[in-house]
């Protein structure tokens, strides 16, 4: 069920909470796993990066007072999670790398088929 509903969820919270419609994604190798004390449950979480275009801005939602574009060492500070910055780790070795790895984690196609 992850599968079918991780991509288009993942390109949902994109466009309602941003408004881009990013060009590109991938799916990271790992996941995210965490414990949701209001339910008593572990979570599991798959993990996406997305690449937006340089002229692209975003639009924010109800949910958000602010937006602003920061190298992965700024953001990282920011995070509040341990998780969010193993995230943003896997994004610079499996993607912005480039090569073999991020070719196949692509899954461009993938999510333009949720849209």
């Amino acid at each position: 069920m992850l599968e079918a509903r991780g991509p288009g969820a993942a390109a949902r919270e994109v466009r309602e909470e941003t408004g881009l419609d990013p060009g590109r994604w991938w799916a990271l190798e790992g996941v995210g796993i965490y414990f949701h004390p209001p339910t008593g449950q572990a979570r599991v979480m798959a993990m996406f990066a997305a690449e937006a275009g340089a002229a692209d801005r975003v639009t924010l939602s109800r949910e958000h007072a602010a937006s602003e574009f920061l190298g992965a060492a700024a953001a990282g500070r920011r995070f509040l999670w341990a998780a969010q910055r193993r995230g943003l780790e896997s994004v610079q070795r499996e993607v912005l790398r480039g090569g073999a790895l991020a070719r196949a984690l692509e899954v461009t196609q993938m999510m333009k088929r949720t849209r």
